[in-house]
Order: structure tokens, then sequence, then C-alpha cells
């Protein structure tokens, strides 16, 4: 059954703060404690740059959506396809800090051609937020 406890959130957030320092994070709660809600709030990296040049050289760009500036929920199964470099590399490291920092180690043994959804949290990747965008810092 998805659930988080607090001390996991905990964890995973002394967690990334100690591998990533150069950043700020939040981490909380989320889905009525089904899941983990991390937002990157700054950083060195260009997440916004790196996604809009990544994304625009693919065939079929942006398909009719717009670029990317303040804010991004960053769709945890496909992220390797809309960043490259050290912005991937670094989102690839957050997601397994997130799987594996807490006591309980994420895993998802869901069937959705069932409708059957067994994982252990559900995971919520932000680059900034609607009321506080992210800050590129050097």
């Amino acid at each position: 059954m998805a659930y988080i406890r607090a001390q996991e959130v905990k964890q995973i957030r002394n967690e990334l703060k100690a591998r990533f320092p150069s950043f700020r994070f939040n981490c909380r709660k989320s889905s009525g404690g089904l899941g983990i809600e991390v937002t990157i709030k700054q950083g060195p990296i260009d997440f916004f740059k790196n996604y809009n040049d990544t994304v625009q050289e693919r065939p079929g760009g942006l398909r009719g959506g717009s670029l990317a500036k303040d804010s991004m929920q960053v769709n945890e199964f496909w992220f390797h396809e809309h960043f490259t470099g050290d912005a991937k590399n670094t989102l690839s490291e957050v997601l397994k800090i997130i799987k594996t920092a807490s006591d309980r180690k994420w895993y998802d043994r869901s069937d959705a051609r069932v409708d059957y959804f067994d994982t252990a949290f559900y995971i919520h990747l932000n680059v900034g937020s609607w009321k506080t965008p992210y800050h590129v810092v050097h």
C-alpha cells in the first residue's frame, strides 16, 4: 500500500541536502501521505534551458506545448528523454536518493493492465513551483 511517513521524508531530505549542498530542496508528504513531493528550489543547473533545448531538437518538438520557464513537473519515467548532460544526471541521482534513502525502500509492482496498483509511495518531482520559481545560482 502506498504510504510514506514523515520520518522517511526527513531521511530523504537529509540525504538530498548532504549529496547536493549547492541545491535547495523542499520535501514534504503529499497526496494525504501516499507520496512524497520533492521540489528543487534553486541550484547551479539551468533545467529549463536544458529541457527546452532538448525537447525542441526532438522530432515533433513541443507538440503545441509551450516552453518551460518558471516551474515544471518532472516525469520520473520519461525524464531521460527530456534532459541531457548534468541536468539528466542530477535528476537521475535525485530520483535514486528518493527511492533508496529512507528506511522504506521504493518499489512498484503495479500492473495497469488489470487496474492493480502496488507501490511503496508515489513520487512527485518538481523544478520550482507555481508560486516560487526555480532560481539558477552560480
